[in-house]
């Protein structure tokens, strides 16, 4: 908890900082203008700057947005390093490289699809190793939820659904797709 905490504060501290990115001005634009999709980006991104608007549009309340996905993704990488059978160091190992990768630091302050991006694959790849790990076929709708909103997020989540199929047709755990999901 305390490495989350530390993601989100090390945004919150920095988020009125350098002046709008210009992305972050388009999607503004776009939450003025809501639609089911856009010719260069999908939709839900306008919706997180409709939220930062409602909550007065300010450039600190824009990039929190951002800074709280950054912060979940800290916590659900030490999620899944728990379910893959890390301990205590383990968990906080991961946490704390999370946390530290400049690339996620750098997306992590300005409001973009990338970092929601990889909090919607790290998702289904926790209900992937839960559906393995237990048998628990019901867990394919929380899968198929997540996939769904990473859709809205990313065209790019295409290719992870791709190559998750892929990767599950391929190994012997391709019986999970023949089970009734409900």
């Amino acid at each position: 908890m305390l490495l989350v905490a530390a993601k989100l504060l090390v945004h919150l501290v920095t988020a009125g900082r350098y002046g709008y990115f210009r992305d972050e001005l388009y999607f503004l634009d776009c939450a003025r203008h809501l639609d089911w999709g856009y010719v260069d980006c999908a939709p839900l991104i306008a919706i997180y700057a409709k939220i930062a608007l409602l909550l007065g549009g300010s450039l600190p309340i824009l990039r929190s947005l951002a800074a709280l996905a950054g912060a979940a993704r800290v916590a659900l990488t030490i999620v899944l390093a728990r379910e893959l059978g890390g301990g205590r160091f383990a968990q906080g190992f991961a946490g704390l490289c999370v946390l530290a990768a400049p690339i996620y630091l750098g997306m992590d302050s300005i409001l973009t699809m990338n970092g929601f991006e990889s909090l919607y694959w790290m998702g289904c790849v926790y209900f992937l190793i839960r559906i393995v790990r237990t048998g628990d076929s019901r867990l394919w709708v929380w899968f198929g939820l997540l996939a769904g909103l990473g859709i809205e997020n990313k065209h790019s989540m295409l290719i992870f659904g791709g190559a998750s199929i892929a990767g599950i047709l391929l190994a012997p755990q391709r019986r999970e797709l023949a089970k009734p999901w409900i």
